[in-house]
């Protein structure tokens, strides 16, 4: 199963600039999972989304496409960096 096959441009443009609400409404990647693993992406989605997408871009698709689960990490730890360091600048 390759990303390509299940998802196009728009799912990955709204994963990038609205990861909660992807994640919120297209939740049929949640179904493939149990319960305790629904409960810790759920927490994911409520503290940190990027890394839960990339997370779960690991777990799916590390074996057939190893550019979108590369491109999900530097997005996620970029994103989450960037978004600290600018709360953090605000606060001061």
């Amino acid at each position: 199963m390759s990303f390509w096959d299940l998802h196009g441009f728009w799912f990955c443009f709204f994963m990038v600039f609205f990861p909660r609400l992807t994640i919120l409404f297209g939740t049929t990647v949640l179904f493939r999972y149990g319960m305790p693993e629904i409960v810790f992406l759920w927490f994911g989605w409520a503290l940190m989304p990027r890394i839960t997408v990339a997370v779960m871009a690991t777990i799916l698709y590390c074996h057939t496409n190893l550019y979108v689960v590369a491109f999900a990490w530097v997005w996620a730890v970029m994103g989450e960096l960037t978004e600290k360091s600018f709360v953090s600048a605000q606060r001061k």
